[in-house]
Formats: structure tokens, C-alpha cells, sequence
């Protein structure tokens, strides 16, 4: 199922940014992911006035604001 993230807005509310903790992503372009490719968004990063999701993939940790997570990946919940 996959989770509805506003598309009408630019950036994560707080509230929005907060549902998608636990959610898995993986890239858009995969159609069936490997394992190293699918991250988990273990937490929120509140800074210069925008809200960006920290997702912890197999061996990296990277941040994604509201922009580049819906262009780059699928989030499911």
C-alpha cells in the first residue's frame, strides 16, 4: 500500500513528515528492489525553515527533503 504524501505542498508539515516514520522507501526507478536498495525513515530534521526525512538505507543514512523524496522514490507503509 502505498503511503499518500500531499502532493499540493512543497515541504513536509511536521504532522506529514512524522507519518511516514517506519514507512519503507526505494527508488522509482527500481521495479524490483534489492535489499541495499530499500531504506526506512527512522527519522525528521527540522532546519532552515524545512522539514527533510532521514531514511537509513543497508549502508548509508541520508537526508531527502519533500522535493527530492517524491522524485526519487516510492514510500510505502
Amino acid at each position: 500500500m502505498t503511503n499518500p504524501i500531499d502532493p499540493q505542498t512543497t515541504i513536509f508539515s511536521h504532522e506529514e513528515a512524522v507519518s511516514l516514520i517506519h514507512c519503507a522507501v526505494y527508488p522509482r526507478t527500481s521495479t524490483n528492489p534489492s535489499i541495499g536498495e530499500i531504506g526506512v525513515v527512522v527519522g525528521l530534521l527540522d532546519m532552515n525553515d524545512e522539514v527533510e526525512l532521514i531514511i537509513k538505507f543497508q549502508s548509508s543514512v541520508s537526508q531527502y527533503t519533500k522535493a527530492e523524496l517524491i522524485s526519487q522514490f516510492v514510500v510505502e507503509s
